[in-house]
């Protein structure tokens, strides 16, 4: 094997390199929610189409909330108006409904009833009560009210448009110097709040996770192998990787999501894990005498094989996160798949031309050698392995036990921290008003203004009056229900409907054109996502059975989809186990030839994600965005350490008279203790995130390492031993 890459070599990477960094430009983050949506998805497009025939926008709901009296005081009442011309003068934005615009005006089919003379802040909430329309937009006390915002910003809900419009909206609110004045406070929710969420926790993981990444790099690496300029060698060709395999994605034009805000973590963090292999092994030949060229050369050689599979695995295990349903989990996997490759070139031209140029003395090399030194611990091993055997089956049996009790849950709501303003505006919509989860339907006539006849209203009555029996719901709203009981004749307003489109009497949002359909909105109390599957599941097999000659859609919202794509998501990451586990089969017989190679491989590479799980449902853990993202990509980072052993498991001929598991111990263990741990520290930054679905990833994927590990150093030898494994 050459030395060193030859020149030309290193220049053409070099510039490679280069060129894809020029595709950082291109790079594009999405802050629209439906970005965690394939654009082909089924339930999206009916949840598009049904937003269209309803004239549905993107919404930011203000709750208005006050601890002094009520919001209708004579005071407050006066500042509704500006407030409202004011909202509704911001660039985007298409209606603005309030609970004071209900004080002026109650709006039906027919007529327009406007309120004379005086009234009491009393008599005002009374009638806002007594109105079907707006006694839900006001809590009984009349402390909070609810104002809910159309928008319709013109690009794809791009992060810049989403701030400026929320900043835009702060600007109106703040400067409204009466409102803080008279004690009203105003809270943030609707889907516009939401993407502005996903924009702030990305922001606010970035700007802390390279430098802690920086931190605690330095400090492992620096305290491993005792050197500065190797330490930030290591950390400077893993950044290389990540900021290359993100400017490959700039040239591809991917889009980002809050979720990828975590992927140069991950490729950072494998980059040095790998690479630990080729350092700790070139600091072996460096103790034993050899020149720091030779030793580069003698380490590539030694690791060749190992690192190149090792490699192709982690890369191959994170592409299985390409039968995810959700665009920005592929994205992960696609982009740590190519950070990888990257690496992999890196670490056989950078790496190896730029590792022998940094001063490395024979006593420096051999202090750390000493220091790491497994040999000891190996023998013990090897002594209690028919123990470690018994503890292992016993921990595999109480995991099966219990991830029986693990399920598939998510709450989009929930990834967010507590303190952040989205979170707590909707928890106070879900406390106090009908709740924030809500679902809608459409059910269709067939025919222009079939909305009017007879056994129409009786299927739809039917169906509404099915949904306000559930048990879980809070609130039910159709407009022909509110028609029947404000006591319009709907057999006597035709004329009217004929002569006026459903945007002339403000009822867009209630029925499409033509009066063909009604749209039934479903607004239901706090309920886990699988329950709210099930609600809908049950509602879907009404309709089916019930609704008649009629059609029906839905339903959809944003609860719904992102409850069906965190149950789809954990079934195709189930599915990415299954087949990362059946690839480590394929990988480890095809190259050892070996049957019990196979099976130490199945079981050493398992025993980690079985138990780490268990201990996870356990602590009331459920499968959601992050944790089932663990399931589909974690795989192919922990058969790395089990790939080492086994292919540099030494042949008899190899090491004649010495106990070749022994020699493990010395030669690889070092490497896989240095590179778990390392690993598992780059991944502990996660811990940090404000996001809910990285702070699960990164938890649950530095606790299956760890547990790799235990398991390559103490169950990997016991079954080798008790299987008398032998390199054919």
């Amino acid at each position: 094997m050459r030395a060193l890459p030859h020149t030309t070599t290193l220049v053409l990477v070099l510039l490679s390199i280069v060129i894809c960094l020029y595709g950082l430009t291109g790079l594009n983050t999405n802050a629209d929610y439906r970005v965690y949506f394939d654009k082909n998805d089924t339930l999206l497009k009916t949840n598009n189409e049904i937003g269209n025939q309803y004239a549905e926008l993107d919404s930011l709901i203000l709750i208005l909330s006050t601890d002094k009296g009520t919001l209708l005081e004579s005071e407050l009442i006066d500042l509704y108006p500006e407030l409202e011309n004011k909202l509704a003068g911001i660039d985007y934005v298409e209606r603005v409904n309030g609970f004071f615009q209900f004080l002026e005006a109650d709006v039906s089919f027919d007529n327009i009833q406007v309120s004379e003379g005086d009234e009491t802040p009393e008599t005002l909430l009374k009638r806002l009560q007594t109105n079907s329309a707006s006694k839900n937009m006001v809590t009984a006390d009349g402390r909070m009210g609810l104002v809910n915002i159309g928008v319709a910003l013109p690009g794809e809900n791009a992060a810049n448009e989403v701030k400026s419009f929320m900043t835009t909206v702060e600007s109106v609110i703040n400067n409204n110097h009466k409102l803080s004045e008279l004690s009203v406070t105003v809270n943030y929710s609707g889907t516009l709040a939401l993407n502005e969420a996903y924009i702030d926790v990305v922001r606010h993981d970035l700007k802390r996770f390279i430098p802690f990444l920086f931190l605690i790099f330095s400090i492992f690496l620096y305290t491993f192998i005792k050197s500065w300029r190797i330490s930030f060698l290591l950390i400077g060709v893993s950044l290389l990787s990540a900021i290359t395999a993100f400017g490959i994605a700039g040239w591809l034009r991917w889009e980002l999501a809050a979720i990828n805000a975590f992927t140069p973590v991950i490729i950072m963090s494998l980059n040095i894990a790998t690479s630990m292999h080729i350092v700790v092994n070139y600091f072996r030949f460096v103790a034993g005498g050899s020149s720091r060229v030779d030793a580069m050369t003698e380490s590539i050689r030694y690791n060749f094989q190992a690192l190149t599979f090792s490699k192709l695995t982690t890369a191959s295990g994170f592409l299985l996160l390409s039968f995810s349903p959700s665009p920005p989990v592929q994205i992960v996997g696609y982009i740590v798949a190519i950070g990888m490759l990257v690496s992999y070139i890196l670490c056989l031209t950078l790496l190896r031309t730029q590792l022998p140029k940094l001063a490395l003395s024979q006593e420096q090399a051999e202090l750390v050698v000493r220091k790491y030194s497994l040999t000891k611990f190996g023998n013990l091993v090897l002594k209690q392995g028919n123990k470690i055997l018994v503890v292992s089956v016993v921990t595999i049996i109480a995991s099966l036990i219990a991830l029986q009790q693990l399920s598939i849950n998510d709450n989009v709501y929930e990834y967010f921290p507590e303190d952040h303003r989205f979170r707590q505006g909707t928890e106070l919509i879900d406390n106090h008003f009908d709740g924030s989860i809500r679902l809608l339907y459409s059910i269709d006539s067939g025919k222009a203004y079939g909305v009017l006849e007879q056994d129409y209203r009786e299927h739809l009555s039917a169906f509404t009056t099915w949904l306000r029996a559930q048990d879980n719901v809070a609130r039910v709203d159709d407009v022909l229900s509110i028609a029947v009981e404000r006591g319009v004749r709907l057999d006597k307003v035709r004329t009217l409907l004929e002569s006026n489109t459903p945007s002339m009497l403000s009822l867009e949002q209630q029925l499409t054109e033509e009066y063909r359909a009604v749209k039934v909105s479903i607004f239901l109390k706090t309920i886990t996502a699988s329950e709210l599957i099930s609600f809908d599941k049950t509602a879907n097999e009404w309709l089916a059975n019930n609704i008649g000659p009629y059609n029906y859609q839905g339903g959809v919202g944003p609860d719904i989809l992102f409850a069906k794509l965190g149950e789809r998501n954990a079934k195709s990451m189930f599915f990415s186990l299954t087949l990362a586990l059946i690839m480590i089969a394929l990988i480890t017989g095809v190259l050892l030839r070996s049957l019990s190679a196979t099976v130490i491989g199945l079981v050493c590479n398992l025993f980690p994600v079985i138990t780490v799980f268990a201990v996870w449902s356990l602590l009331g853990g459920y499968i959601s965005l992050g944790s089932a993202m663990v399931m589909g990509m974690i795989m192919g980072i922990i058969v790395d350490d089990t790939l080492h052993m086994l292919l540099k498991f030494p042949r008899a001929s190899d090491s004649p008279g010495v106990n070749p598991i022994n020699s493990l111990y010395e030669r690889v263990c070092p490497a896989i203790l240095i590179t778990s741990i390392t690993l598992a520290a780059g991944l502990f930054v996660g811990v940090f995130s404000s996001f809910r679905p990285i702070y699960e990833l990164s938890l649950l994927s530095l606790s299956v390492i760890l547990t790799a590990m235990l398991a390559d150093l103490f169950l990997l030898p016991a079954l080798m031993q008790a299987m008398k494994f032998k390199r054919v």
